[in-house]
């Protein structure tokens, strides 16, 4: 009796007391009934099925039930799991079953669970289930999204469109008297989905007419009408409108947010950036303004107004408007002039002061400034890198820069010298998303020849993605070489060493794609899957996955890959034996008379089993003719020549047959 009377706020304790009663004892089938009532309702239901009537009807008492929850739950329990027949089977069951309890359950939820359990429909024009016609307008539409959604692909349904018709049908029926549960449900509807698939989260915006993203745009700012107080929905049209340049759709939907919550820190923060896209300084400091009462310790805030400030004292540096140039970077600084975590920004600010006082002032005062802030950062070339990242910042030549300041060469040879310098590469990153050639140039020739060696492996993996990021592709193959010297075969280091070394031109030899092909197999072993993706779309580029095209199938195939291909054919395996051997004898006994390397014999057999023999013995007969024939009027390309091509980021709702 004690378990039974702390079962229903206690469950654990319950249990516990319950089993010091022994299966033999007279109350055992009394604890039975009690375990059984404390499980969850999904273990309860099939629990049902072992237990006999009286025992059920004592579970359906401890567990409040009336006597019609117990019938439906007992059914529930008799119903049979299988296969896809059984399944089908079991919804109708289960379909009877909501209806009979109608009562119990509620209209609304039951005929909502029965919709739920109707036959898919695989394509628009699939056959619509049994009672299609007794369903109303928006039941149905209603029936299509789930449809969509669940059948996604590149043709068929078009999602976008079924949930608008879903929320057009729930608007024509309620016309006479929308609640705002139901301008709810309309606005859910509509906001399907970029909620779904995030439309609108790009880096990219496509704005054409008709794209997913206008689509998801317009079906936005129609759920604004429905549900004029979601803020998100605010924000993410704003966002997207503002990285599109669209400006004045930003500034409409801003001014709407404005009106709403005209003292929230997001909605001011996406006027203020808003603001500043439209070079509207006095209007965006206002906003910051604002946001520092509310939230005085905001860096964040002060960061942004430095960058606009910074960007637009570059365009008078473009301008040759030195004088404009020192008043933005004074407006700047009045910035900075408080608030934690801006020593870098105040860092920088102070070089570019220097720097514009050595351009457009006094050049030997200026130049005496910046002489004395480099002796301030000590021997290493941590100070000439945070002075070259400054410079960055107002689209200064940097050449220029050194030649003023008459700089002697310099070389990175201390250990804690460059991982400052690694850090400081890492910090502009996340201020600056552009950076000249120049800048390259220079950094690299700082790090040629850097104490890589003296790193730890975190720090070098680090350091190499750092490089990559920044596509400093010459320090970052250096850094990989020394890595792999002190951990051969490691597949991240690896990754980073084939993926610099061919990162603007050239291609892989067979030797190389084969030890990218065993670095993927070593890092899917040790279960490495990020390295693994990397590794993986590295060797797609320059050996495709997916089988090689028939010569002349496309343009891009004849006038790339397929040189490059053939070339290596023609200089790795002979042609003249390669061609023999091919008429001669089976496909893998002639590839494996030739010295192709393993990696190229692999995949051409893995090409035979999926498009047979016969298609690969011709694409080889056509390749080596093609490469005999351009032999015979101009020298052959080499196997490391031509421009390496990077994969294109296309729609994911376009189809792509190939």
């Amino acid at each position: 009796m004690k378990a039974l009377t702390r079962a229903e706020h206690e469950p654990e304790a319950a249990r516990e007391m319950l089993q010091r009663i022994d299966d033999d004892s007279a109350f055992a089938s009394l604890r039975h009934a009690a375990e059984t009532a404390l499980l969850d309702d999904a273990q309860l239901i099939v629990a049902l099925k072992q237990v006999g009537p009286r025992q059920a009807e004592l579970v359906s008492q401890l567990r409040g039930w009336s006597s019609q929850q117990l019938e439906l739950a007992q059914s529930l329990a008799a119903l049979e799991t299988g296969g896809p027949a059984t399944e089908a089977a079991n919804h109708q069951a289960l379909q009877r079953l909501l209806q009979r309890h109608r009562d119990l359950l509620g209209a609304d939820w039951v005929q909502q669970a029965w919709l739920r359990l109707l036959p898919p429909i695989k394509e628009p024009w699939g056959r619509r289930p049994k009672g299609w016609n007794a369903l109303s307008k928006s039941e149905k539409a209603q029936v299509e999204a789930w449809n969509a959604e669940a059948q996604h692909n590149d043709y068929g349904w078009n999602l976008p469109e079924v949930w608008e018709r879903f929320a057009m049908a729930l608007a024509d029926e309620w016309k006479t008297g929308v609640d705002q549960e139901r301008s709810l449900a309309i606005a859910l509807a509509l906001r399907r989905f970029d909620t779904q698939f995030k439309v609108l989260e790009t880096e990219h915006p496509d704005d054409d007419l008709g794209s997913p993203e206008m689509t998801a745009v317009e079906q936005l700012e129609q759920s604004l009408e429905w549900d004029p107080d979601h803020r998100e929905t605010y924000l993410r049209l704003i966002r997207w409108y503002r990285h599109a340049d669209r400006l004045k759709e930003a500034r409409r939907i801003v001014s709407a947010a404005q009106a709403r919550w005209p003292q929230d820190m997001a909605v001011l923060e996406a006027a203020m950036q808003t603001a500043l896209a439209n070079n509207a300084f006095k209007k965006a400091a206002g906003l910051a303004q604002k946001m520092l009462k509310v939230d005085p310790i905001n860096s964040g805030v002060r960061q942004q107004l430095v960058r606009a400030h910074l960007q637009h004292a570059a365009k008078q540096v473009r301008g040759r408007r030195g004088d404009l140039v020192i008043k933005e970077l004074n407006a700047a600084r009045e910035w900075v002039a408080r608030g934690s975590g801006l020593d870098s920004l105040r860092e920088r600010l102070t070089w570019l002061d220097g720097v514009a006082q050595m351009i457009y002032v006094d050049r030997d005062v200026g130049r005496a400034r910046l002489r004395e802030q480099l002796d301030r950062w000590g021997e290493g070339m941590a100070g000439r890198v945070d002075l070259m990242l400054a410079i960055e910042l107002l689209a200064l030549r940097q050449e220029y820069v050194a030649n003023l300041l008459e700089l002697k060469p310099g070389k990175v040879r201390d250990r804690a010298d460059l991982l400052v310098i690694l850090s400081q590469l890492r910090d502009f990153l996340d201020q600056s998303e552009r950076y000249s050639q120049g800048l390259v140039d220079r950094v690299t020739a700082l790090l040629k020849g850097a104490p890589w060696k003296q790193l730890e492996r975190p720090e070098l993996e680090q350091a190499c993605e750092t490089l990559r990021r920044l596509r400093f592709q010459a320090s970052r193959q250096e850094a990989a070489r020394v890595a792999l010297k002190r951990w051969p075969r490691t597949p991240v280091f690896e990754y980073h060493l084939y993926d610099s070394k061919f990162a603007d031109q050239g291609h892989p030899s067979p030797k190389e794609l084969e030890r990218m092909q065993q670095a993927l197999r070593r890092a899917e072993d040790a279960g490495e899957m990020r390295v693994a993706n990397q590794l993986r779309e590295l060797i797609d580029e320059f050996l495709p996955s997916g089988g090689m095209p028939m010569p002349g199938f496309g343009p891009d195939w004849d006038e790339g890959p397929g040189a490059e291909i053939s070339a290596a054919l023609s200089s790795a395996l002979g042609l003249d034996n390669l061609l023999d051997a091919l008429r001669r004898k089976p496909l893998k006994q002639a590839l494996q008379e030739t010295n192709m390397p393993k990696v190229l014999r692999d995949h051409f057999l893995d090409m035979a089993q999926e498009e047979g023999e016969d298609v690969v013995v011709e694409i080889l007969e056509e390749m080596v003719l093609g490469a005999s024939a351009s032999r015979e009027d101009e020298p052959l390309p080499r196997p490391s020549s031509g421009q390496r091509k990077r994969k294109s980021k296309k729609n994911p709702f376009n189809l792509d047959l190939f």
